[in-house]
């Protein structure tokens, strides 16, 4: 096509990785959209959004100079999904109560996944049938912080499939375990 433009957009997987989608999008006789990378992001600045697409269209050869869609006055439009989680990621993050909530429901997560003798005691003592984990909340993504209240505590006035109990045996276990080291 000789020409072409370049669309990106990042997203959690279920592993709490987040990835960043690149898309090439020419015309020819029709409008062509070609996914042409799916990477691991390691940072979400626009420096190294830059790079990142620097550095794909490099490894595809293709040539950064033919691309037109992107210019020093374009106009970034977040989606109104994009905009209603940055808002609601903020509005749980300004309570000092909230904030610290969330904190240590995320810190109690990745303590517990960061160690696989953690995982082995959580997986021994937890009496969830479906063997859930609890969920590691993400900076910018709302509904996480939701999940994991309700992982732990469960729902309002149905606390049936909470975790909160698995997690306080769990959390003794791990204290009682001799095993572990004393600064765990």
């Amino acid at each position: 096509a000789g020409m072409f433009s370049i669309q990106i957009d990042t997203t959690q997987d279920l592993t709490s990785k987040d990835q960043c989608a690149v898309v090439l999008r020419y015309v020819t006789d029709v409008v062509h959209e070609k996914l042409i990378a799916v990477i691991d992001c390691e940072s979400s600045t626009g420096q190294y959004f830059v790079e990142l697409v620097k550095q794909t269209l490099e490894k595809m050869d293709i040539d950064i100079k033919k691309c037109i869609g992107a210019s020093p006055n374009q106009v970034h439009i977040w989606c109104y999904s994009h905009v209603l989680n940055l808002v609601l990621a903020d509005t749980t993050g300004v309570v000092v109560a909230s904030e610290s909530l969330f904190s240590q429901l995320n810190d109690i997560a990745v303590f517990i996944h960061d160690s696989y003798k953690r995982m082995k005691l959580w997986e021994e003592n937890s009496e969830d049938k479906r063997h859930r984990r609890l969920g590691v909340i993400g900076e910018t993504r709302w509904w996480a912080k939701d999940e994991a209240l309700r992982k732990v505590f469960g729902r309002f006035a149905k606390p049936d499939n909470a975790l909160y109990t698995d997690l306080v045996i769990t959390m003794e276990k791990i204290e009682n375990d001799v095993s572990m080291k004393p600064v765990i």
